[in-house]
């Protein structure tokens, strides 16, 4: 006898009633009170909304996903042309702009 048969035996066991005994008329199953849906609660799309959001796991998965594609943008760079530019200026003509007379001009005090 395997364990699925094991099991569902045990399931029929606990499900059904024992053999001439009848449960009174008012009698509620309370595991199938407790399986009933109710107003309000919450519908399988909300709960798996909310396991997701609460989910360690998912967060961790989530931060190395993030960290494996900031590994890849870093990649993705390094192929890209790099452009690199520097200007200078020098005077041909002669300028005729006296600054003075050659002394450190200072504040005085």
């Amino acid at each position: 006898m395997g364990m699925a048969h094991l099991l569902a035996g045990v399931g029929l066991v606990l499900a059904a009633p024992p053999s001439g005994i009848e449960p009174p008329g008012d009698y509620e199953d309370p595991i199938t009170a407790a399986l009933e849906t109710q107003a309000g609660g919450l519908s399988a799309d909300e709960v798996a909304q909310r396991a997701v959001a609460e989910s360690l796991d998912v967060r961790a998965r989530e931060a190395k996903l993030k960290a494996a594609a900031a590994s890849l943008d870093q990649t993705m760079i390094q192929f890209l042309p790099q452009v690199k530019a520097s200007a200078s200026y020098t005077r041909l003509s002669p300028t005729e702009v006296a600054f003075g007379s050659g002394a450190i001009v200072g504040a005085q005090t």
